[in-house]
């Protein structure tokens, strides 16, 4: 067994894969432990006899010396939902539909400033419900007040 695969982005090139000059990149970016992306970046135009451009994201799992990966959300060409993919492993290398993908760079991380203002936005809603609801508790007590008063001058 070859173990986990390191996390990042691996691609590799396939040449004349169903003409001359139909040159493929495929990438593959395993993003977390269960989590990744494939997709086809053909040279040729599909007008001039290449392959359609397609991109998916799947859940991937290691069974044996292969990547087993469930397309999660598919494009309009390619693999379609729920369909298997598999990537074998071998010396620190991937290798999809015959051609071998090399580890290139670490995964991409996250927008640490769009992740921050999100949690802002979202303190600043819970901060906007909390106020609406002490100002309703506020009202309603101010009522009860008036009301005690009112039958205590009666």
């Amino acid at each position: 067994m070859a173990g986990v695969p390191r996390l990042g982005i691996y691609n590799g090139r396939a040449k004349d894969v169903s003409c001359a000059g139909d040159n493929i990149t495929y990438e593959v970016a395993l993003h977390d432990k269960t989590r990744c992306s494939i997709q086809c970046i053909p040279e040729l135009s599909y007008f001039r006899g290449g392959q359609p451009p397609w991109y998916v994201e799947a859940a991937w799992e290691v069974e044996d010396d292969e990547i087993l990966a469930v397309v999660t959300k598919q494009d309009v060409t390619g693999p379609r939902k729920d369909s298997d993919i598999k990537l074998t492993m071998d010396n620190g290398a991937l290798s999809y539909v015959g051609t071998r993908l090399t580890w290139k760079q670490p995964p991409p991380e996250e927008d640490k400033l769009k992740v921050k203002k999100a949690e802002i936005e979202l303190a600043r809603l819970e901060a906007q419900a909390k106020e609406a609801a002490l100002a309703a508790e506020k009202e309603e007590l101010n009522e009860k007040q008036a009301k005690q008063q009112a039958e205590a001058q009666a």
